[in-house]
């Protein structure tokens, strides 16, 4: 009988994720980052950075970023709220774009966003 509960149970647990929307997952997702006890002023900071662009990265609709940015290689902008460059020639091709627009490539996020 415990076997035949457990099964269930796995169903069960199954079906609702099948059912959970697209927020629910990225909140279930979202691990809370964990500060190191002997972390500089700096570490901390980049912590928190790190925190709020995956925050905001992960409230970012999946269906705005495919439809617009699908098959292209993007930068985020450093709060994760938006893409600030795009290109689907190359990952270059956005770091090139990124310099021309006089932002510093080291506060984005680079990436690519497979198409359909």
């Amino acid at each position: 009988m415990d076997g035949v509960c457990r099964g269930i149970r796995f169903r069960k647990r199954r079906d609702m994720a099948k059912n959970a929307t697209n927020a629910e997952r990225r909140e279930e997702a979202q691990p809370a980052p964990r500060m190191p006890e002997k972390a500089t002023a700096e570490e901390r900071q980049d912590m928190e950075r790190m925190g709020i662009f995956m925050h905001n990265r992960l409230a970012y609709p999946p269906e705005k970023l495919l439809a617009e940015y699908g098959g292209q290689w993007v930068a985020w902008s450093p709060d994760g709220t938006h893409i600030v460059a795009a290109s689907a020639e190359s990952g270059e091709a956005v770091h090139d774009l990124v310099v021309a627009a006089g932002i510093d490539p080291s506060k984005v996020v680079f990436s690519y966003v497979p198409g359909d």
